[in-house]
């Protein structure tokens, strides 16, 4: 094994891409303008529930994948046998 020097090679980033995720985004982008139309902020289009759809996808993409960057990866379960 060879010694480096302690320098430790960068971390590879990975886009973290959940079902969970996916589904409270799909449910962010469809609750958010129907609210908004029911207290008469603004009327219900198509335009502006398609911008909300994508930015809820967007959001349950980006959320889980920042999570994982500020918590790091998950540690492998040991197995049963092993103490």
């Amino acid at each position: 094994m060879a010694d480096d020097g302690g320098v430790e090679a960068p971390k590879r980033f990975k886009i973290v891409v959940r079902p969970f995720g996916i589904i409270g985004g799909i449910l962010l982008g469809l609750g958010i303008p129907i609210l908004l139309q029911q207290y008469a902020v603004t009327p219900l289009t198509t335009g502006l529930l398609i911008t909300w759809l994508i930015i809820g996808i967007v959001a349950g993409v980006v959320v889980p994948t920042l999570v994982r960057l500020v918590v790091g990866p998950r540690t492998p379960k040991p197995e049963k046998g092993a103490t």
